[in-house]
């Protein structure tokens, strides 16, 4: 288990079943900009990551400083 300082939520290596309006909250310990497969979804330190197809998924959080933290979900049909 790695520690993950910045992403509380999800955690690495979580699983979710793919449903009409699954919605995953991305949760960070301080204001961060959030990335899906290195494409970005917005910024806060909430915010919400809606999956339309089941697969892997990277979910990066990077802060005002650059630093960055990754963790990795699969999203299951």
């Amino acid at each position: 288990e790695r520690d993950t300082s910045l992403i509380f939520n999800p955690h690495d290596g979580d699983l979710f079943i793919l449903e009409e309006n699954t919605k995953i909250i991305l949760e960070a310990k301080e204001m961060v900009k959030w990335f899906i497969n290195r494409e970005f979804l917005g910024q806060g330190e909430n915010i919400i990551f809606a999956p339309e197809k089941p697969g892997r998924y990277q979910i990066e959080a990077e802060t005002e400083s650059s630093f960055r933290e990754a963790v990795v979900i699969f999203i299951a049909e």
